[in-house]
C-alpha cells in the first residue's frame, strides 16, 4: 500500500495539492491542518476553522482526490477533520484514529491518539506526564496493532524537543507489533524517516512523505 503523509500544513493546501492521487492508496494526516486565528480561544478557532473548511472544502476535496483518509487531530485543531469531512459527505472513506479503538483498513490494524505533552494550557490536547500516561497505555491495551499515528512525535526520534516520553518509553519497554510510526509536531529537519527497534519512524511535519507499507 502506498500512502501520502502529511503534516502540520496550518492550512497550507498547495502540498495536499502537489500530490498525484493516481499513485497512491491513501492519504495520512496527522494532524494541525487547519489555520488559527488566536492562541487558544476555544470558540473564536471553532468558528474561524469551521468557516475556513466551508471556504475551502471543494479545493480539500480535489486534492484529497476520494482516496480513503486516515486522520489524527493535532494542537491547532479545534475541530476534528475526519468530522468535518464526513460530514460535508467528502466521497472517500474516513477513519479517525484515536486512543478509543483500534480501526482496520487495508488489511492492517492501526492504533494512535491526538494528544500532546503540556506546553503552556493554550492548545487542544495538551496533558501533563500522567495524563499522557494513561492515554499510551490505553493504546496498548487495545492489543495488537500494524500501524501507530499519533500527532506528536515520541521523545527523542526524529524529535527535536516536543516529543513524548511516555510514548518513547512505551515503544522501548513494552511490547508492540509495530512495522510503522507516521506524526508529525515538531517542524525540524525534514522530511524524515528513521527506523528504530525494527519500526519505521515518520515525521512529515510541513511537508508530505510517499511511504510504501507491507
Amino acid at each position: 500500500m502506498r500512502v501520502a503523509h502529511a503534516s502540520d500544513l496550518h492550512s497550507n493546501l498547495l502540498i495536499l495539492k502537489s500530490i498525484d492521487t493516481t499513485k497512491i492508496d491513501a492519504f495520512i494526516l496527522t494532524g494541525d491542518f487547519f489555520p488559527n486565528i488566536t492562541r487558544g480561544n476555544v470558540q473564536t478557532e471553532i468558528n474561524y476553522q469551521t468557516d475556513w473548511f466551508k471556504k475551502k472544502r471543494e479545493t480539500i476535496f480535489r486534492a484529497l482526490g476520494n482516496k480513503p483518509v486516515i486522520t489524527v487531530d493535532g494542537n491547532h485543531d479545534f475541530i476534528s477533520l475526519g468530522d468535518m469531512l464526513s460530514d460535508y459527505a467528502y466521497a472517500g472513506e474516513v477513519h479517525q484514529i484515536s486512543e478509543h479503538g483500534i480501526i482496520e483498513f487495508g488489511g492492517l490494524k492501526w492504533a494512535g491518539h491526538g494528544y500532546i505533552p503540556w506546553i503552556e494550557g493554550e492548545w487542544r490536547g495538551e496533558l501533563r506526564v500522567p495524563e499522557m500516561m494513561q492515554i499510551v497505555d490505553k493504546v496498548w491495551n487495545h492489543g495488537y496493532a500494524d500501524v501507530l499515528v499519533t500527532h506528536t512525535a515520541p521523545a527523542g526520534i526524529l524529535d527535536k524537543e516536543w516529543g513524548c516520553n511516555a510514548l518513547a518509553n512505551k515503544l522501548t519497554y513494552s511490547d508492540h507489533m509495530f512495522t510503522h510510526h507516521f506524526f508529525g509536531h515538531v517542524h525540524v529537519h525534514i522530511p524524515q524517516e528513521e527506523t528504530v527497534n525494527g519500526t519505521k519512524f515518520y515525521n512529515s511535519a510541513t511537508c508530505c512523505q510517499i511511504v510504501e507499507i507491507f
